[in-house]
């Protein structure tokens, strides 16, 4: 079972399930209303049998809101999202994601816990499948060759840790999407006709995977070539680090395997591609910072954040300052070293 939490600017908390009641429940579904003073729209969950359900959110906020999903037994998770973007963190990975519009994020997680956040004005519109293991060999029938290797250990069992891999929306997923939404059926049949479209979405984001696969086979080399297709990643993400691509898309636009690149990135830069890709933004608004070229917020988002909060806090960790304090300490030496001497 899982636990959501959200937690607005203002100090209220809503958690689900548990402490707030369904405004409405029916052959296994349950909806709840995002309250006024948070903002608008529903979140609802489909639970189709023990261990694998569905889970919709469709909502606004009026202000920024932060929220904690904590799964108590480990699983598998397919995130669709349709519109809207949030930007999250796995705990138990080194690991930060900004999600946007068409991203279809697979991920496994062993009793981990995500923290995200959501921004203001902007209508966050996503489908999330949560699939406990046994539930997942039951559908796969046990048959798990076509994997990369690394899903395919944790499917079979053999090995236990974290998993991430991006995927894209494809129009055949948007239609199965929309077909979920627009289901005229009632009851149990009502409940038959979303687990079909589920299993589709589920096949279909597993023949992304598939594909991932065959075109860049397992290895655990990493090669001279690969270094520079590493270094040709780094500079695709400089040039774009307000909207960077997609993992998925980043590694294909420089033929390399999603796996390999994570790999590659640790051992020529120390760090993750999102942590890499953060250092690069906290380097490029300090440099803007220091040339009073923008104010914090023009930094902030020129560089690619979309939350003042999130910036502020990055660049603290980053150079043991907040951005505000940053610039006041850096004009308050100006002036001082613009004085006469005496």
């Amino acid at each position: 079972m899982h636990q959501i939490t959200i937690k607005a600017i203002n100090g209220y908390e809503m958690n689900l399930p548990g402490d707030t009641c369904a405004d409405f429940t029916r052959h296994g579904e349950a909806c709840w209303q995002i309250p006024e003073m948070i903002g608008t729209g529903i979140f609802k969950q489909i639970e189709f049998r023990s261990g694998f359900y569905l889970f919709i959110a469709d909502y606004q906020v009026k202000q920024h809101c932060e929220w904690d999903i904590v799964f108590n037994r480990s699983g598998f998770g397919i995130e669709f999202c349709v519109s809207g973007q949030m930007q999250g963190r796995y705990t138990g990975m080194d690991l930060s994601v900004l999600l946007r519009e068409g991203h279809s994020p697979l991920c496994y997680f062993p009793c981990l816990s995500v923290t995200g956040e959501d921004i203001k004005d902007t209508r966050r519109f996503s489908f999330s499948i949560i699939i406990e293991p046994k539930v997942f060999n039951t559908l796969v029938g046990g048959d798990c060759k076509h994997f990369p290797m690394a899903f395919r250990s944790i499917v079979d069992g053999t090995r236990e840790y974290s998993y991430y891999q991006p995927g894209e929306i494809t129009p055949e997923i948007l239609s199965t999407l929309e077909s979920i939404l627009r289901c005229p059926l009632t009851g149990p049949t009502r409940r038959l006709f979303l687990e079909s479209r589920i299993l589709d979405l589920i096949a279909r984001r597993l023949q992304q995977l598939d594909e991932c696969s065959n075109t860049y086979p397992d290895d655990g080399g990493i090669t001279l070539s690969d270094v520079e297709k590493i270094h040709q990643a780094a500079s695709l993400l400089a040039k774009n680090m307000k909207n960077p691509p997609t993992l998925f898309n980043l590694a294909r636009s420089v033929g390399i395997s999603h796996a390999k690149m994570n790999r590659g990135f640790h051992q020529v830069f120390d760090t993750t591609v999102f942590g890499y890709l953060r250092k690069i933004r906290l380097q490029q608004a300090k440099q803007l910072l220091e040339n009073h070229q923008m104010n914090v917020t023009e930094a902030a988002f020129g560089v690619g954040y979309n939350s003042l909060s999130s910036f502020s806090r990055a660049f603290f960790k980053q150079f043991g300052k907040n951005p505000h304090r940053f610039i006041r300490n850096r004009f308050a030496g100006r002036l001082t070293n613009s004085k006469p001497s005496s």
